[in-house]
């Protein structure tokens, strides 16, 4: 998957790359700046551009949001992923046109999955902001009984990814291997036909595995 990385700030740019560089699957397809996107021909071909921002999302028609938003829109494979640092921007951004937003406060791997998601032909928002929207529209007392045959073990590292732990942290946690972890997350998200860490995050406030 061929990806673009910008952030206003130079350092979170460069963090983003290591972390991009390292992991399966991805290449970067060009570099920070916006404006030399269309001079870019490696960018042309681009299935996702990450856009970092700490500012607050402007209105359609200004910023460099803009610009991203015009260059996946001349690329018809793009797709905009927004990194912000503010949990109100996500409607904005979606507004716009971004396939997903990520918070800057998740954990990188949860940004990742949101570039794979997005890369993917879907739409990918924050965990966190998912499970708020849901416990602002669920009344209180609704929740249901867990259908599924989750193991006690499943049940307590079900509750343990939802709550944004990545994969070295369960592992940690609950004196496991990383690799012992993420198939135990391969194997409850196959058993739940759970997509996303945010739909897990769902089903996890949905059966009162977590506290809303």
């Amino acid at each position: 998957m061929r990806i673009i990385l910008y952030d206003e700030h130079e350092l979170v740019c460069l963090g983003l790359k290591h972390y991009f560089s390292l992991r399966r699957g991805f290449e970067l397809a060009a570099g920070s700046s916006l404006l030399d996107l269309t001079e870019d021909s490696a960018a042309q071909n681009a299935d996702v551009l990450v856009f970092g921002t700490q500012s607050e999302i402007q209105a359609e028609g200004q910023g460099d949001l803009e610009v991203a938003r015009h260059f996946c829109q001349r690329t018809a494979h793009c797709r905009l992923l927004v990194f912000g640092q503010n949990a109100a921007d996500a409607g904005p951004a979606l507004k716009s046109g971004a396939r997903g937003f990520v918070l800057k406060s998740e954990p990188l791997w949860l940004l990742e999955e949101g570039v794979r998601e997005v890369g993917g032909g879907g739409m990918f928002v924050s965990p966190s902001l998912v499970a708020q929207y849901y416990r602002e529209k669920t009344p209180r007392g609704t929740r249901k009984e867990n259908p599924y045959s989750l193991t006690r073990r499943e049940t307590e590292i079900l509750k343990s990814i939802a709550l944004g732990n990545s994969n070295k942290e369960v592992a940690a946690a609950f004196g496991i291997s990383a690799r012992t972890a993420e198939a135990h997350r391969s194997h409850i998200i196959r058993k739940l036909g759970i997509r996303s860490a945010a739909e897990l995050a769902i089903f996890a406030l949905k059966y009162g595995l977590i506290e809303a």
